[in-house]
């Protein structure tokens, strides 16, 4: 059997009694009433996307991180501090040309380290992360100069840092502010450059030093698409699945050497996890919200997971809804084939510890990449192999995240 007694009941119990499978027939249909009437227009970008920035910085962080920051008992023999970080400000929604909010996160590109904490000859990593939602706005001074402020609260999270059972540095989520400065220099429509810092200060509880990032970066921003574009589009002649509905099942029959493959290889692309899941079992929504001439496609998609653990088998269920970025690789007569991914999608998770693992909270964020088809003469009927995987983005003090194996789906679109 594929499923052993007590997955099986808990499954049963899931799907006749639970709360997700109800949720999500509620999204799918609130995106079915939302979406029916554009239909004809997913060849121009959603509104909402219409007016949104991708920035970049890259630059020099300091905080004066010192041996008072360790628990008592503990010193290292030294203390290495990376200086470079990194800010990513994924969404940003313009108000107008010189205002508008960005959701951000920012982070060292190497962890500071304590170095041979009580002789033991080892590394001790800090995870530093911050999540800010901070609004921007300015004056020109020239014609493509701005001088802009930007501040918002920001959510500042450090991970418990061990030596063996004993915590060396404790973890820390708090509240906080990001505030800052720069100057933007605007090439045209689409693209700006900038230099810029931010403060965030210090925190005497958590002792937590000040951090400073100055940075140099960029800023791309999306427009409307031109109506020959947008009919260029529409007349390319290939079909784009508008609405999907998939079911999957997950086994750990193949190992985990897939993700590993992905995570730790050469060029890692995807993201690992202390918690591994045995088998699991989907139903998902998604739907079309853009399409370009032939390559590339843009979907929202709800999801109700349940999933049982490798080691303690415990049994829990995951409720997401997610961006898809679908890039169709090949076109033919019978079939089309393309590659999928998904990052960041918000997810609840049933259970906060998981095989003794303690996951931060139920708010975690769910990843996903696969391949598959569309076959029939509608591309109606879809099927595809992914990866999957769970975690909170170090935004709690404890983030093993959930390795998810091979998951196989079939599904349908209309």
């Amino acid at each position: 059997m594929p499923f052993d007694l007590e997955f099986s009941e808990s499954l049963y119990f899931f799907m006749n009694f639970r709360k997700g499978v109800p949720l999500l027939v509620g999204i799918i249909l609130s995106l079915f009433g939302i979406q029916s009437e554009a239909q004809d227009k997913r060849t121009q970008l959603p509104g909402f996307l219409a007016r949104t920035s991708l920035t970049l910085r890259i630059g020099y962080i300091n905080y004066p991180f010192n041996q008072s920051q360790l628990e008592p008992g503990f010193s290292a023999s030294s203390i290495d501090i990376p200086h470079v970080a990194v800010s990513l400000a994924a969404l940003c929604y313009r108000f107008s040309r010189n205002t508008e909010f960005r959701l951000t996160y920012m982070r060292p590109v190497n962890w500071v380290q304590y170095k041979n904490v009580n002789g033991d000859n080892n590394f001790h990593s800090v995870f530093l992360n911050w999540l800010a939602l901070t609004a921007k706005s300015g004056i020109h001074a020239g014609h493509n100069v701005l001088l802009y402020g930007e501040a918002g609260p920001a959510l500042f999270t450090r991970l418990v840092t061990l030596k063996g059972d004993s915590t060396i540095l404790k973890g820390a989520a708090y509240l906080t502010v990001l505030v800052g400065a720069g100057v933007e220099y605007r090439l045209n429509n689409k693209w700006s450059f900038h230099t810029s810092f931010l403060f965030s200060p210090s925190n005497l509880n958590a002792k937590q030093p000040h951090a400073v990032f100055i940075s140099g970066g960029a800023t791309f921003n999306i427009h409307p698409l031109q109506e020959n574009i947008v009919q260029r589009n529409a007349k390319s002649g290939y079909i784009m699945p508008y609405r999907q509905l998939q079911i999957s099942y997950t086994s750990k029959f193949a190992g985990y050497g897939v993700n590993r493959f992905f995570a730790e290889g050469a060029v890692p692309v995807f993201w690992s996890g202390d918690v591994r899941i045995r088998k699991g079992f989907s139903l998902q929504y998604q739907q079309n919200i853009y399409h370009g001439r032939k390559f590339f496609a843009l979907d929202w998609g709800s999801s109700v997971s349940l999933w049982q653990s490798e080691v303690d088998k415990k049994v829990f269920f995951t409720l997401s809804v997610f961006p898809v970025f679908r890039f169709t690789l090949l076109h033919t007569k019978p079939l089309d084939f393309y590659f999928d991914y998904s990052a960041a999608g918000p997810s609840y998770l049933s259970n906060v510890v998981i095989d003794n693992k303690n996951s931060g909270g139920h708010f975690t964020f769910q990843d996903f990449m696969g391949i598959g088809i569309f076959s029939g003469k509608q591309r109606q009927f879809i099927a595809g192999v992914k990866i999957q995987h769970y975690s909170n983005g170090n935004i709690f003090v404890s983030n093993p995240g959930l390795q998810i194996p091979l998951t196989f789906y079939a599904g349908y679109s209309f």
